[in-house]
């Protein structure tokens, strides 16, 4: 595969034998093309050769399918805003140094603001080893005070049915939530600065495991909420995060028929949630919000019309929209049928 970048006469073309087994031949790994190419002219020739053979391990057969998910993510979400930035003619820099020594992944600057972003992603192999040794998994939305008691319950239940079951709780991942909020706000710093604007995407996985990742923030004592299990002022420098499912769209690409695009950020499925502790305008939120295919509004507007008890639209609302998105030949996610409950 090569890479031309345009607009960059002192980009080389790279001709790479890309031998990663998760950028298989055929449209991903020629999609993997349009990133590198919005990327690599913002980058020096150093970081060109890290982001291609550390990073992305273009060129290596034995690859860790986490670390190069991760850095599939980053490219993904850094590339899109180096587009931008060259689309309007403003800054972008790449691992930009906020509070030194560490820097984050990418910032940008737009109408006289500063946005700086850090990329994350979900590690599953727990959650994976769990599933896999298991007949039923039981997911819970927030820190529920009854969760354990009830699987505790349950698991005698099924083990003593006439066909036993292994019935498992499923790997709660809110304090690995809590930690990139924290590792973030050092690399943001503790300085509130009104022109700027601190944004974390979290990469995660289905509909379900986004549902889940929204109740670590917003649900029974969500870290954005009144009653976070951790302390506000660890993270309060981070002023929105952004959930979004290219672990998803970047993992098992074997069993991802219906997804395409999996390097176009716009075409993933992003949910912002503002951190309630931010003390920035709205005006910068909106401003930022504007340069990047957010689904709040559709989503929402959705579970306003939707037939779901009121109860359960946290719990169950997006595996429902997502039904209905692939129904109309929609597929940001996958997808599965609302009456199958299960994840991919």
């Amino acid at each position: 595969m090569s890479t031309v970048p345009t607009n960059a006469p002192e980009v080389k073309e790279y001709k790479l034998n890309v031998t990663n087994p998760f950028v298989p031949e055929g449209p991903y790994q020629q999609g993997l093309r349009t990133p590198l190419t919005k990327l690599l002219p913002y980058l020096n020739e150093k970081e060109r050769q890290d982001l291609l053979h550390n990073k992305l391990m273009l060129e290596k057969d034995v690859v860790n399918q986490g670390k190069y998910i991760q850095a599939a993510c980053e490219l993904t979400v850094c590339s899109w805003f180096a587009h931008i930035a060259s689309c309007t003619g403003e800054k972008f820099e790449y691992e930009f140094v906020v509070a030194p020594p560490k820097d984050v992944d990418c910032a940008i600057w737009h109408k006289g603001c500063q946005f700086n972003i850090e990329v994350k992603c979900a590690d599953y192999e727990k959650q994976q080893n769990i599933a896999a040794g298991a007949d039923y998994v039981v997911h819970g939305l927030g820190r529920l005070d009854d969760y354990l008691p009830l699987v505790s319950r349950l698991k005698d239940v099924f083990g003593t049915s006439s066909e036993p079951s292994i019935l498992s709780a499923a790997h709660h991942m809110d304090c690995k939530m809590k930690d990139y909020l924290i590792s973030a706000q050092e690399k943001f710093g503790s300085n509130v600065l009104p022109d700027k604007l601190n944004v974390l995407f979290v990469c995660v996985d289905d509909q379900t495991d986004m549902t889940k990742w929204i109740g670590y923030l917003r649900g029974p004592r969500g870290l954005f909420t009144t009653d976070s299990f951790a302390p506000e002022a660890s993270y309060n420098n981070v002023d929105v995060v952004v959930l979004t499912n290219l672990y998803h769209r970047h993992a098992n690409l074997e069993s991802k028929d219906k997804i395409s695009a999996h390097w176009d950020l716009s075409q993933a499925f992003n949910f912002a949630i503002e951190n309630p502790q931010s003390t920035k305008k709205q005006e910068m939120f909106s401003s930022f919000s504007a340069l990047l295919p957010l689904e709040n509004s559709t989503f929402l507007n959705y579970l306003e019309q939707a037939d779901i008890p009121e109860g359960l639209k946290n719990a169950i609302g997006l595996n429902h929209f997502v039904s209905d998105q692939v129904a109309k030949g929609i597929h940001k996610f996958q997808g599965y049928s609302v009456d199958e409950g299960g994840s991919n």
